[in-house]
């Protein structure tokens, strides 16, 4: 019986205080320790303890001065006693419950220094005042929570309380006397249903202290490996959580569909939330190891293979999405909510490495061509397509088509070229580019602005690859838009009365140069007229044109490019050919041409107004390098304007500052030309 229980402990831990003082005072510093490690997370650990009790409801409330804490799980029993007297030394086992250092209820000794606990029809406490009296020595020098006494005692009215609670089902109570309650009022203020989301048993929750009054219900429906959990409380949340072995996946549900959650909400549990961020908008609940305080995960063997594990889990739920082995409507989002980033954190790089790894070993991915692929392998759309432009390609095109996923599964998940972009290292070329046009079905459903646009790009990667590396493509089969219906090129050549249409010629002029255009009425016999449109407004053939052109003319620029993208827009708008280099780590962003063939060199950088920027040594070298040829591009950008800041020759024309943290040059006083692009 748990009463004789208590009067060995007790005699047993009087013994040896007594004669180990030094122990005791010991017991009392790491209790004090312990007490501020976890500050603000009292409800928390009294949250888990029920948990792991098997408890499927609590109730939290005062009596008077007091503050109790009830569960309805099973009855204290020796083990419990001892878990809760000693440090580390609880039962509990890793990984199965919540708990597992015995230390997480000293955290309460913040809130009093006498607490009492009722279960198993017994009453003992924890008390520093008996302990003193007890022991005759000072309470500064005594642990609250190490030597259990019974009480044989109790305020009537308080054991009344008790016993009604009891009638109401709770079988455990753990009473705070005198209690610092605006502590506990304070916390409660911070409850959120995600604390409910990971437990395994409590279906319920009561708080009724002071002034405060809510409740939270947590139901839950299993379905094979995922639980829809519909939690009700400050909010009402539903959440669909995906088991793969140790680890959880949760996503915020909403109308039969997964959406991201909210970036304060994207946060690793070790069962109960800490305050780490999670990289995509989703909870992730593993064993972690944690701090003492549990509000950060500690990067040592238990995390890292939790994360190991973690990665798994959703590389696992990624490969059914794209092989279109899951229910399309509900997880339809769940592509885009990977391709999301939201923390750069060591715990996170390890995750993301650990699924990079997994999704770029092996050859899993189903194409339409009944093929399975490396995700490496994966033919991304360029780039200076918007995603609109992408989405009708590949619902429209048969040569895509075959070497993509499926239909179904592009539809359900549209962001899939974002997503495997960052795996991919294959990209359409001008050749596949070439192909998919020649077909007549596709060009007769693409809008001809669209046209234009693919159409402008084989010209301008036509012209470039014949003059760098002497490569000729076979244009006679493109299909084009015509008065006369879609013809082959070849027919436009041989049928000089076949006339192309004013807004597919638009479109060209729109995206390639006078230059492009005029090289390749040249190669194809064509007359200019016939493509050209217009007065030439982007043709700029020297430095004073390139001036007059930035302060006068209007552009049309993507507001939702990357810097590099926009830079190149703007290069193109002014005439030149311009790609982007970025990846190559050359020491500079973009390599733009000029219409008498000069190069120029650009780094590009995103900055607020005014903001001082740094240049890298690899930067700084390639200035020093292409001289008046290297241009710093400065980008500023608001609701409504892009505001470019063209600096030629930096390395002369400013003043740097080496200062030594990656061995970057920093300046925070610059001025060039100028000049505003309105959206």
């Amino acid at each position: 019986m748990l009463h004789n229980f208590i009067n060995q402990v007790n005699n047993d831990f009087l013994f040896e205080a007594t004669n180990s003082p030094r122990l005791l005072e010991d017991l009392a510093s790491m209790e004090k320790y312990m007490a501020e490690s976890y500050g603000g997370r009292i409800f928390i650990e009294l949250l888990q303890n029920a948990d792991d009790a098997n408890a499927t409801k609590i109730k939290l409330c005062d009596y008077g001065n007091h503050l109790i804490f009830a569960n309805n799980g099973r009855p204290f029993n020796e083990a419990d006693v001892i878990a809760i007297c000693r440090s580390g030394a609880s039962s509990k086992e890793r990984g199965v419950t919540i708990g597992y250092r015995g230390i997480g209820f000293k955290s309460t000794t913040t809130l009093t220094s006498e607490i009492i606990i009722y279960s198993d029809s017994t009453y003992f406490t924890f008390s520093k005042s008996i302990c003193s009296k007890m022991l005759k020595r000072d309470e500064n020098k005594i642990p609250t929570v190490r030597i259990p006494f019974l009480l044989e005692n109790i305020e009537p009215d308080l054991d009344q309380y008790i016993r009604n609670l009891v009638y109401e089902g709770f079988s455990t109570f753990f009473i705070f006397m005198n209690a610092r309650l605006n502590e506990m009022s304070d916390e409660v203020k911070e409850i959120k249903d995600g604390f409910f989301l990971f437990l395994n048993n409590i279906m319920s929750c009561q708080i009724k202290l002071k002034e405060q009054e809510v409740a939270f219900t947590i139901n839950r429906d299993k379905r094979g490996n995922t639980t829809i959990l519909s939690l009700s409380g400050n909010e009402d949340d539903q959440w669909l959580v995906v088991e793969d072995k140790e680890t959880k996946l949760a996503f915020n549900y909403e109308d039969d569909k997964v959406v991201p959650c909210g970036n304060d909400e994207a946060v690793f549990h070790s069962y109960l939330p800490t305050l780490d961020k999670v990289i995509w908008p989703i909870k992730i609940n593993c064993d972690f190891s944690t701090d003492p305080s549990r509000k950060h995960l500690n990067i040592d063997d238990t995390t890292t293979f939790a994360l190991h594990g973690c990665a798994d889990a959703v590389f696992g739920l990624i490969r059914m999405i794209l092989n279109g082995d899951v229910n399309g409507s509900t997880y339809s989002n769940m592509i885009t909510i990977f391709s999301q980033r939201l923390s750069f954190s060591k715990a996170n790089t390890i995750l993301n490495d650990n699924l990079k790894q997994r999704m770029t070993s092996s050859k899993w991915m189903k194409i339409n061509n009944g093929q399975k692929i490396n995700p490496v392998d994966y033919k991304i759309l360029p780039d200076w397509l918007e995603e609109s432009e992408k989405s009708l390609l590949r619902m429209n095109s048969k040569y895509i088509q075959a070497n993509s996923i499926s239909l179904e599964v592009y539809l359900t998940s549209l962001q899939v070229d974002n997503f495997l972009q960052q795996y991919s290292q294959s990209k359409y070329t001008s050749d596949d580019l070439i192909e998919i046009m020649k077909d007549s079905e596709l060009v007769r459903n693409l809008n001809q602005q669209t046209q234009g646009k693919i159409f402008a790009n084989i010209i301008k990667t036509g012209k470039s690859d014949q003059f760098i590396s002497k490569k000729e493509y076979d244009y006679s089969d493109l299909m084009l838009q015509t008065n006369n219906g879609i013809s082959p090129l070849s027919a436009y050549e041989k049928d000089k009365s076949i006339k192309l249409e004013k807004s597919f010629k638009d479109a060209i002029n729109q995206y390639a140069t006078r230059g492009d255009i005029e090289w390749f009425c040249k190669k194809m016999a064509i007359p200019e007229k016939e493509i050209l449109s217009g007065s030439p407004t982007n043709n700029i053939t020297d430095e004073s044109d390139f001036k007059k052109t930035m302060v006068n003319q209007r552009f049309s620029i993507s507001k939702w490019r990357s810097a590099e993208q926009q830079c190149v827009e703007i290069e193109k708008n002014l005439g030149y050919d311009a790609i982007d280099v970025s990846k190559q780590n050359v020491g500079y962003d973009i390599e733009s041409v000029t219409k008498e063939g000069s190069k120029r060199y650009i780094e590009v950088k995103s900055i607020n107004s005014g903001s001082p920027f740094s240049m890298t040594n690899n930067e700084y070298t390639a200035a020093y390098q292409y001289g008046d040829n290297y241009y710093l591009c400065l980008l500023t950008q608001t609701d409504k304007k892009l505001v470019a800041l063209y600096i030629k020759n930096p390395l002369n024309s400013l003043q740097f500052e080496k200062r030594i943290r990656q061995w970057e040059w920093y300046c925070d006083n610059y001025s060039g030309e100028e000049f505003s692009i309105d959206y």
